[in-house]
């Protein structure tokens, strides 16, 4: 009975050394942690503090107090470490890091960092797309926007900038159904602007190509999304050229109110004049 107690005393004894061993550990590990945390990386903080977390986890009663230090500070860093990458604009890499941080608050009972998380996913995604775009990487900028309203469909600024570049990439139609959805969520005034600009130039190519009548439908087209003097002179310009008179005679004027002072204002109104004179009115 003695031999039996004195073996489960040693094997007791041995639970507990390794237990010890292991929290000074979990110890060290929290403290190269925090020695990073201060040094600014933010990374190795993390590495660190995650690793006493999974050793001190393991050691039941002895590592209680590592754990509650570690929970206090691994879901925020975790958010830090997918911030920095952002900045660094290392998108790909942020993104999965603010998925990472979003699972790993969660479990740890952060919800606030959760919902912060979450939330700058999409916000990581339209950096990334506005970006692309200014560096006129089309492709890239089309995928990011893609991504942000995946998640939010009703993103108009997303929307818009959708547009932007699938117009820039040739795609007019795309392009037109993303300013359409812009102009539905919030960005009408800004949409406008950009249809009534694809129309102006689908308009001005119909009268290179004297498609008189297309250029005249699309020329009004394009103003009824924004009203411009451009639009009012092509449809003025094609309906004279199809011998429409008195449409071309409406639509420069149009275009005189809206640009009384333009370099060509005088040869226009001489133009309506002329046109007045064969319409026999005065």
């Amino acid at each position: 009975m003695k031999k039996i107690f004195l073996t489960l005393l040693a094997a007791a004894l041995a639970v507990f050394g390794a237990n010890a061993q292991d929290v000074n550990e979990a110890t060290d590990l929290y403290n190269n942690g925090a020695s990073a945390l201060s040094a600014g990386d933010n990374a190795s903080a993390l590495k660190y503090f995650q690793k006493a977390y999974e050793i001190a986890s393991a050691c039941g009663e002895a590592g209680v107090d590592i754990v509650n230090d570690c929970i206090g500070v691994i879901p925020q860093i975790s958010l830090r470490v997918a911030k920095d990458l952002l900045k660094a604009g290392d998108y790909e890499k942020a993104v999965a890091q603010l998925k990472a941080a979003e699972k790993t608050a969660m479990e740890l009972n952060a919800e606030d960092v959760a919902v912060e998380a979450a939330a700058m996913v999409p916000q990581a995604y339209m950096q990334q797309g506005n970006n692309a775009l200014k560096a006129k990487d089309v492709q890239t900028a089309i995928a990011a926007y893609k991504e942000v309203l995946a998640i939010n469909p009703e993103n108009g600024k997303a929307c818009l900038n959708l547009g932007q570049a699938y117009e820039i990439a040739g795609d007019t139609a795309a392009a037109e159904k993303a300013y359409n959805d812009a102009a539905a969520n919030g960005q009408e005034k800004n949409a406008n602007k950009k249809l009534a600009n694809i129309y102006l130039k689908k308009a001005q190519a119909a009268l290179k190509a004297q498609k008189f009548n297309d250029a005249v439908q699309l020329s009004a087209k394009s103003a009824e999304y924004n009203e411009s003097p451009n639009a009012y002179y092509i449809a003025g310009v094609a309906s004279q050229k199809a011998e429409k008179l008195a449409d071309a005679v409406a639509y420069f004027e149009k275009y005189l109110v809206l640009a009384p002072s333009a370099n060509n204002s005088e040869d226009v109104r001489k133009v309506v004049e002329s046109l007045k004179q064969a319409l026999g009115q005065k």
